[in-house]
């Protein structure tokens, strides 16, 4: 592995070895070269091997697969997205947002079958998610969530609303005035799942490759010629299609650093419970949870009887860094810790074995997106703004098709060829969205405090998020 390599200290990751990949070999070309091996591009080489099954493929990582956030986010593998369904109506048409959420919906149970049919062990239990509202301007999110779908045809069958006892019978915390439902979402081990994938990758004949970070890349007559750091060397390699698959890391990338700014999330997890805690929380059928504040936070029940528990917050970094030091914030997560507690009290006491976390990539108009240039036969895919467990493979479906010139019902979807405008540059960008995530902070703290909705704040931040 690279010298910067530094492993998160995450759930996931504990008591697991990784398998390491090779550096990309001098001489060593393919058709198709996909820079990033999480979830975006190991779908999208597979997409491609089932759709040209006569394709060289190779896909690089500057690290292993699995490094990013791929392998170290909260597990939800949700049919959520960052683009909401009035967004794309008005941006596409009522019939292209509702074919992209019934996609989505379909994504989740593609995604579980594919764990299954491969023998995966990802912890995958498909129960559903829960987002529950604990003050007034909460409860109000939650009727628009469900005005919201219903105007869109979807009925209790994607979303329903809960009373306090049924969400009760479910999982008991204090305070909770409603809860929606959703069926499309399951609980998994991200990392689990992205090693699964690479591995079924190798075996459909895809080049898989660690240590190999992209530096450069340039187009000559008939092929794209990229530069790749490797341990101890410089090589470089040809191939005639590049995709870059990098999400949060792309910002590192010469040429593309405003296209995606990276914000870190950071998840912590419990020791094991005790039988006589989960019988007064409840949880048993390990729904993923969240509530309706405005800085996210998020949760899960993990197959051997843990609270794992992530949320928003951390400040942006200047000029889109990302370094292995910002994987923790003390202060962060210690407000993470707190909030866990408030939320499942009865689990007080029970010691914290990991603090963990990653960048997630988020583009300017949180939008997601998978796109090509055919004139320079290059590709894009990410910006999935924390939901991309299902969405990235719905994604890379997008882009294989993009890739191959094939017109069919996912080609169609709004995401494929979207593209939205630049990050500002420095100062602006940091300016910006660190000023965005004080607002929606304060935001979360007047309403609680007052059980009122901070609606010029509010106002503010869905400007500056779209």
């Amino acid at each position: 592995m690279t010298e910067s390599s530094v492993w998160p200290n995450s759930l996931w990751l504990a008591g697991r070895s990784i398998d390491e990949h090779p550096a990309v070999s001098p001489g060593e070309r393919a058709d198709v070269l996909i820079v990033g091996a999480g979830f975006t591009g190991l779908w999208t080489a597979l997409h491609l091997r089932r759709l040209a099954p006569a394709l060289s493929i190779m896909v690089v990582d500057a690290e292993q697969p699995g490094f990013g956030a791929s392998g170290r986010n909260g597990g939800w593998c949700s049919a959520f997205a960052p683009m909401s369904l009035d967004r794309l109506a008005q941006t596409a048409s009522p019939g292209a947002a509702v074919a992209f959420q019934k996609a989505l919906i379909d994504t989740v149970s593609e995604i579980g079958d594919f764990a299954a049919a491969h023998a995966i062990d990802c912890s995958w239990t498909h129960a559903g998610t829960l987002s529950l509202a604990r003050t007034g301007p909460q409860v109000d999110r939650l009727r628009a969530s469900i005005g919201k779908a219903r105007r869109h045809g979807f009925g209790d069958e994607f979303l329903r609303m809960l009373r306090p006892d049924e969400v009760d019978e479910r999982v008991r915390v204090p305070g909770v005035r409603c809860a929606t439902h959703s069926p499309a979402c399951a609980t998994v081990d991200p990392l689990a799942l992205v090693l699964g994938i690479a591995a079924v990758a190798r075996e459909s004949g895809v080049a898989v490759r660690g240590d190999s970070r992209l530096i450069s890349h340039r187009r000559e007559p008939g092929r794209n010629v990229v530069r790749l750091a490797v341990p101890g060397d410089e090589i470089e390699t040809e191939c005639d299609w590049l995709l870059l698959c990098t999400e949060g890391f792309t910002a590192r990338l010469a040429g593309h650093r405003r296209q995606i700014a990276p914000l870190y999330s950071y998840m912590v997890a419990t020791e094991p419970l005790p039988d006589s805690v989960w019988q007064r929380i409840g949880w048993d059928s390990r729904e993923t949870l969240a509530d309706a504040r405005r800085l996210v936070v998020y949760a899960q029940r993990t197959r051997d009887g843990r609270i794992a528990f992530g949320g928003r917050g951390a400040p942006y970094r200047w000029a889109s860094r990302i370094d292995p030091q910002h994987d923790t914030d003390p202060a962060v997560h210690d407000r993470i810790v707190s909030t866990m507690f408030e939320m499942f009290p009865e689990a007080r006491g029970a010691d914290v074995t990991h603090r963990w976390g990653g960048a997630l990539g988020v583009t300017r108009d949180w939008h997601a997106t998978a796109r090509v240039d055919r004139t320079n036969h290059t590709g894009f895919a990410g910006g999935y703004v924390g939901d991309g467990v299902a969405l990235s493979h719905l994604a890379a479906a997008g882009l294989a098709r993009a890739v191959l010139g094939i017109d069919d019902e996912i080609a169609g979807l709004p995401f494929v060829g979207h593209r939205g405008p630049d990050w500002e540059p420095e100062p602006l960008r940091w300016l910006g969205i660190n000023g965005m995530l004080r607002a929606v902070a304060l935001a979360d703290r007047l309403e609680t405090r007052t059980d009122r909705p901070a609606r010029r704040l509010g106002a503010l931040i869905d400007r500056l998020t779209g």
